[in-house]
């Protein structure tokens, strides 16, 4: 694929950015890539993509969130004053350029701004993650599951299959028990 910006050099980074809510997507060279963020009075410690010979993708958050706010650095004037947390006094600004919230209460403070940001990131703004176990029997459980998994690793390591077969079987009966 061609780079959008000068359709010479094949485009090796895909850079999207999300301001107010509207995705841009742009396929660049290394080239162009320097040359856009050099525009934009943006100095990065890496490059934006996969495949860019010699260049780490450092910083990668506080890089996009700083070109995102470049975008709409003139309007932020007309904005206002600077979104602050109550709890730590991290400020909008202070997010956006270091890409770390300073407690729990900033994720409510600054929603509007990192909701587009963890949908991009993410997919979703909702946790999908592990759920704790609701009974003390449950985790006790998982617990016995994990440590019957770890002796039999060892006992395959050390080619003790006899005892390995045996701890196996006993796996597969509590996880029979466990879906019924």
């Amino acid at each position: 694929m061609l780079c959008d910006e000068c359709n010479e050099r094949e485009a090796t980074c895909m850079v999207t950015i999300v301001a107010d809510g509207e995705q841009i997507k742009r396929h660049l060279c290394p080239q162009c890539l320097s040359k856009i963020h050099g525009a934009l009075g943006q100095t990065l410690p890496g490059a934006i993509g996969i495949g860019v010979a010699g260049l780490q993708v450092t910083n990668l958050l506080s890089s996009i969130l700083s070109a995102i706010t470049s975008v709409g650095e003139e309007n932020k004037k007309e904005e206002g004053p600077d979104k602050i947390c109550p709890r730590c006094r991290t400020t909008l600004h202070a997010f956006q350029k270091s890409g770390h919230l300073g407690c729990p209460e900033c994720y409510q403070v600054f929603r509007e701004e990192l909701q587009p940001m963890l949908l991009q990131i993410h997919g979703r703004v909702q946790h999908a993650g592990r759920q704790p176990l609701s009974s003390e029997e449950d985790q006790k459980a998982r617990s016995m599951r994990e440590e019957l998994a770890r002796q039999m690793e060892e006992a395959v390591r050390t080619e003790d299959f006899e005892t390995a077969a045996k701890i196996r079987d006993q796996l597969r009966a509590m996880a029979g028990e466990a879906a019924e």
